[in-house]
């Protein structure tokens, strides 16, 4: 449990009973740093005073002049160097004064006499009660988009149905639930989009190409839809695995989003490089042509042709979602909740297109695959949307911490 708990964060806000101290505003602005590294050597300071405090935890006027000048740092950081934000004196000031109730008459007061005196001035307060409402709003807004996805999937159970011969396993159920994941992508891009606000342009830049993948990506999955309402299933686009060339812009954005996420952030790591992600597609492309396939109805020069785009697109989802685990570890605490739901939901967005793409490559003709029939592969899309969708609800938290 503790294991889950470090790994996702925590994004639940409860009134606080903890009497706060100018070590708690110094913390507190230290937690808006995107990238805390940065920040590391102003922070020895903060260690020294925390090691030195004595077990009723009072500051010394000492301590409290030091912190002073921890906290102008910081606030000098923000304002001139965050990668991801973008902070004015005005709005970090007020995020502190919302966040620990301080009041605008008193605020004014005690950022004027900060540097000499950074007193004791905050008593007992609850998180922003804004805080909380737009916590209560999102979670509201998640709910929605759940389940107006699948109540409109669901809907679909009663269109009618075209004729799918050769294949006989297509159903309104497949179609239902290819239409509800397609609908949960577009929720996960809109919920991404709204939590922009206050960020910089080359960050925005940088989700604004991740919305555009969840759409992109979307509009493929909803593929099967259209194949069931119009027939196509035994087209010979459709029986070759021409669907997998639907999923190539979504994917190459995702890839490419992550990307210039961790360039932003300065990560550098196997997984970030472009030529470890090509020499791994290549290896995979290379060993699965050469080992024994399945029996499949479709010629062998059909699956030569088809396999090397399957892999080398679930190769660009696989590296994206470890592209965000390495981002996660240099990020801040603010970011842990976001970073992990987006890691779960590329990497079921990589199952989910190997799955897809190599049951339409193998069995695309097999009227017997109960999996298929039941929409095993619609549902497994579907997972992927609701955990993008739980990203997007913990960036949005991201503006109100």
């Amino acid at each position: 449990m503790q294991a889950l708990q470090g790994f996702f964060g925590s994004t639940v806000l409860e009134p606080s009973t903890k009497q706060r101290s100018s070590l708690d505003i110094v913390m507190y602005a230290a937690c808006l740093v995107s990238s805390p590294q940065a920040i590391d050597p102003t922070m020895d300071t903060v260690r020294e005073i925390t090691a030195r405090m004595g077990p009723n935890g009072l500051l010394s006027q000492e301590n409290v002049q030091e912190l002073a000048g921890v906290y102008f740092k910081i606030e000098n950081y923000l304002t001139h160097d965050e990668p991801l934000r973008a902070y004015t004196t005005e709005d970090i000031r007020k995020k502190i004064s919302r966040k620990f109730h301080i009041s605008e008459n008193n605020m004014v007061e005690y950022w004027r006499n900060a540097a000499q005196n950074f007193t004791q001035l905050l008593q007992e307060q609850p998180v922003s009660e804004v805080a909380i409402e737009h916590a209560r709003q999102l979670q509201k807004l998640e709910r929605l988009i759940i389940g107006g996805s699948l109540v409109i999937g669901a809907a679909c159970l009663f269109l009618p149905a075209q004729s799918c011969e050769p294949l006989l396993w297509c159903n309104n159920f497949d179609m239902g639930l290819s239409v509800g994941a397609g609908l949960l992508l577009f929720g996960g891009a809109y919920l991404f989009m709204k939590g922009l606000g206050g960020f910089k342009t080359k960050f925005k830049v940088t989700y604004r190409l991740l919305c555009t993948a969840m759409v992109l990506f979307a509009l493929a999955q909803s593929q099967q839809a259209i194949y069931t309402q119009l027939g196509l299933w035994g087209s010979p686009f459709v029986s070759h695995g021409g669907t997998v060339i639907g999923f190539v812009p979504g994917v190459v954005l995702f890839y490419l989003s992550i990307y210039l996420f961790a360039r932003l952030l300065k990560v550098k790591t196997f997984v970030t490089s472009v030529w470890a992600m090509l020499a791994t597609a290549v290896t995979l492309i290379v060993a699965c042509l050469a080992i024994p396939h399945f029996p499949s109805p479709l010629p062998p020069e059909v699956l030569r042709a088809g396999l090397p785009p399957v892999l080398f697109l679930d190769t660009l989802l696989a590296y994206a979602a470890l592209m965000v685990l390495a981002i996660k570890k240099v990020a801040a605490p603010a970011y842990t909740p976001a970073l992990a739901w987006l890691f779960l939901g590329l990497a079921q967005m990589a199952l989910s297109l190997l799955v897809y793409t190599v049951i339409q490559v193998f069995f695309a003709s097999n009227a017997d695959n109960v999996f298929l029939s039941y929409g095993g592969v619609s549902a497994l899309f579907a997972v992927g949307g609701i955990l993008l969708i739980r990203s997007g609800v913990a960036f949005n938290q991201i503006t109100e911490d």
